[in-house]
């Protein structure tokens, strides 16, 4: 299975402005040993332990990186989605321990800000993830299986980029940093960091099972570092688009099979979409977005990750009724998503059904 051990949302209280700026990759002569790279991320990298105050068997551990030097913290918003009214403990390099609070979550980037009342922290250095390239170092530094005294280094390759997956609790399918760097329980909400020491991800989750073997992933830092920014100034990812529909994909041995075109079979049209009331049947198969012919999700998802809620795009739907197809210009809806986080029991939670439009691949 996957290591995403993971819905109401909840508005940032504090509006200070973050500024993390993208640095280029510096130069070959820049690179540093493993243990040069273990020295400049440890001190910005926390052990996190979530737990309910009312139930001491309701309790796991993460790990985080420190965003500002005033104490925002990056980790991942499912390391609280099995836990009812989570409350955060925080464990810096030094030893020294802080109460955390709760600033916003997104459960579709799987990325969370909690905040700790201090100042002068050592904040990561993040590089730009657009310039990975594939089979470059890549090291995880983190807290795995509880070991609060110190964090742990592995090592590894970046295996892929851009590698679209869907998260086991929800149907929303993100890009991410593919890599084989060992990722144990506790590692998750970590940095990923280049061989310059700059943070290229935040460590989100890893397939698992005896047939698997170096299946892990990163959210890459130009997405973790955008998201962060509006989930501390929001609460909520802002301006984030979504086409408001839900699908089942025809693939090329499914067209093959079935007879019918290559697309997305429309199984739902939320009320917001800009395809709704537009009397499209459902069972109708979105073939082509901007002219482009949907082989697989990832033509529209891609279009869609690169574009920005209220633009207008161009798909066309073909009837399976009539076999005609028409073309619509749609203007995408801003999807600001919803955390992990809650007050209630999580017995009482749910995760979206079906895919959306950042669905399954």
């Amino acid at each position: 299975g996957r290591y995403f051990l993971g819905k109401g949302s909840n508005k940032a209280v504090n509006k200070t402005k973050i500024s993390t700026v993208v640095k280029n990759k510096p130069t070959k002569a820049d690179a540093k040993s493993s243990a040069e790279v273990f020295e400049k991320v440890n001190k910005s990298v926390v052990f996190i332990t979530v737990y309910n105050e009312k139930n001491a068997q309701s309790r796991g551990v993460a790990s985080g990186v420190i965003y500002s030097s005033d104490g925002y913290i990056l980790t991942c918003d499912h390391i609280y989605s099995q836990i009812s009214s989570p409350k955060f403990s925080i464990t810096l390099y030094d030893g020294s321990v802080y109460d955390a609070k709760f600033i916003a979550g997104d459960t579709r980037s799987d990325l969370a800000v909690l905040k700790i009342d201090a100042k002068n922290l050592s904040a990561a250095t993040f590089g730009n993830s657009n310039e990975n390239v594939v089979g470059e170092t890549a090291y995880a530094v983190g807290y795995p299986c509880g070991f609060s005294d110190g964090a742990s280094i592995t090592s590894g390759i970046i295996s892929a980029n851009n590698r679209r997956i869907s998260s086991s609790t929800t149907s929303y399918s993100t890009t991410f940093t593919q890599i084989d760097s060992p990722i144990n329980p506790g590692n998750l909400g970590g940095a990923l960091a280049n061989c310059y020491g700059q943070i290229i991800g935040i460590t989100s989750s890893k397939i698992a099972g005896s047939e698997y073997e170096g299946l892990g992933f990163a959210i890459p830092s130009v997405n973790a570092t955008s998201i962060a920014d509006s989930l501390i100034k929001n609460g909520y990812v802002k301006g984030r688009p979504k086409l408001g529909i839900t699908y089942t994909m025809i693939d090329t041995v499914s067209s093959k099979l079935t007879g019918m075109p290559t697309g997305l079979c429309l199984s739902e049209i939320s009320t917001d979409s800009g395809l709704y009331g537009k009397n499209i049947a459902k069972g109708s198969i979105i073939t082509y977005v901007n002219g482009t012919k949907i082989t697989g999700s990832s033509v529209i998802l891609d279009i869609i990750d690169n574009s920005k809620a209220g633009d207008e795009v161009t798909v066309t739907v073909y009837d399976t009724t009539t076999k005609d197809s028409k073309d619509y210009k749609v203007k995408l809806i801003e999807d600001k998503g919803s955390s992990s986080f809650t007050e209630e029991s999580s017995a009482n939670s749910s995760s979206d059904d079906g895919n959306d439009i950042f669905g399954n691949d």
